[in-house]
């Protein structure tokens, strides 16, 4: 039997350096699974504040467009108030415009009538002068009857 316990005692020592390595090995593999869990969690945390940083850069965005956007809706409110003012006094100017028209019109016609009452005083004038020459030859006709009388 003496035989027999070395070959134990032989086996024994095979399987404490089996079980040795194998416990290392599972050591190692928890160590390794410890570490890449570690590292998991880290990732996880790192990609959890991306992801919260990326939704309150995303509400800014949004903040910000909503302001852009009332922005717009105040630009078009003033672009209708021009517009309509535009329209305002483009309809002004034309009434203006014609305005002016109808008054170059009235002193077109009060310059024709005063020409012709120029003209009209004109003929009056000579009819005066001739009027006056005809009274005066009458004057001197009269002067010359009164001293042809009195001889």
């Amino acid at each position: 039997m003496k035989q027999q316990e070395p070959l134990r005692a032989e086996e024994v020592r095979k399987l404490a350096e089996k079980t040795g390595k194998t416990a290392k090995q599972i050591t190692d593999n928890l160590n390794q699974i410890m570490t890449n869990t570690d590292n998991t969690k880290n990732n996880i945390q790192i990609s959890g504040n991306k992801v919260t940083s990326n939704l309150s850069l995303a509400d800014r965005t949004n903040a910000a467009f909503k302001e852009v956007h009332q922005k717009f809706i105040h630009l078009k409110g003033n672009i209708s108030k021009y517009d309509s003012l535009t329209k305002d006094i483009s309809h002004s100017s034309k009434t203006i415009s014609e305005s002016i028209n109808e008054f170059s019109a009235v002193i077109e016609q009060a310059s024709s009538s005063l020409e012709e009452l120029s003209s009209t005083v004109n003929v009056q004038t000579e009819h005066h002068e001739h009027l006056f020459q005809a009274v005066t030859h009458a004057n001197k006709s009269m002067e010359e009857l009164v001293k042809l009388q009195e001889k």
